[in-house]
């Protein structure tokens, strides 16, 4: 009798671990023993279904490899033993929850802070919100904006020109519109050609946001959403004497 077995023999308690390690690696192999042969008499009753615990074929290698690392499914595979699989098997797991996480919890693209310049001949005037100045204008007048990120745009970005009159629905109005490189945009609309608007106080609100997020319908309000800015210029037509 060896010195283990002695204090297995002296302590009770270290004799029933010891037991119960044994059987429980004895059952261990015996459901992966049964899962190889597909019995699923061999099985506890809460064990997954022996297809679930097969080993892994060749071509489910193959796929799980492309997957995961890109390697085309015609490389070669090494055959692992069935203890080394179910620790590849989890590891490629493992690794796939990881990427997929990443991909939640990746932002969406989003742009630089943009200012409003209202261009008036050669004169810019910028605007950091609404001003207590209403300009005027007249038909025949012509409406130049530049809206200015504050540092490069990273992303592409779409803007829209919604006119909010005192009284009655908005509308959009379709500015000319010229994308500079780094994010910069310049809006010009003649008005009275390019948009009508009688006489009156109106609101004209900038919605800017990456390609393809902004609403498909500005026109019903400009209420804020995430990730698109906006930016207001408020003027009063008058009547062209």
């Amino acid at each position: 009798m060896t010195d283990r077995d002695d204090q297995s023999a002296s302590d009770p308690l270290l004799a029933a671990v010891s037991r119960a390690a044994r059987e429980e690696a004895h059952e261990v192999e015996a459901w992966w023993a049964a899962a190889a042969k597909g019995d699923a008499a061999g099985l506890p009753a809460d064990a997954p279904a022996p297809t679930e615990l097969a080993p892994l074929t060749e071509v489910e290698q193959a796929a799980m490899t492309e997957a995961l690392f890109g390697i085309p499914a015609a490389a070669p595979v090494v055959s692992l033993s069935s203890r080394r699989r179910r620790v590849s098997v989890a590891a490629g797991l493992a690794l796939a929850a990881g990427i997929a996480a990443m991909v939640v919890i990746s932002r969406p693209p989003t742009l630089p802070g943009y200012q409003l310049e209202v261009r008036a001949g050669e004169k810019a005037l910028r605007s950091d919100g609404p001003s207590e100045v209403e300009p005027e204008y007249a038909e025949g007048s012509v409406l130049s904006f530049v809206l200015r990120p504050e540092r490069r745009a990273e992303v592409p970005v779409a803007v829209v020109a919604v006119l909010h009159p005192e009284v009655g629905p908005p509308q959009v109005v379709p500015f000319e519109v010229e994308l500079a490189e780094g994010g910069a945009v310049r809006l010009t609309a003649e008005l009275g050609h390019t948009f009508s608007a009688p006489p009156g106080r109106y609101r004209l609100v900038f919605l800017l946001a990456p390609e393809g997020a902004l609403p498909p319908r500005p026109a019903e309000g400009d209420a804020a959403v995430e990730g698109i800015q906006r930016l207001e210029h408020r003027f009063r037509v008058v009547a062209d004497n």
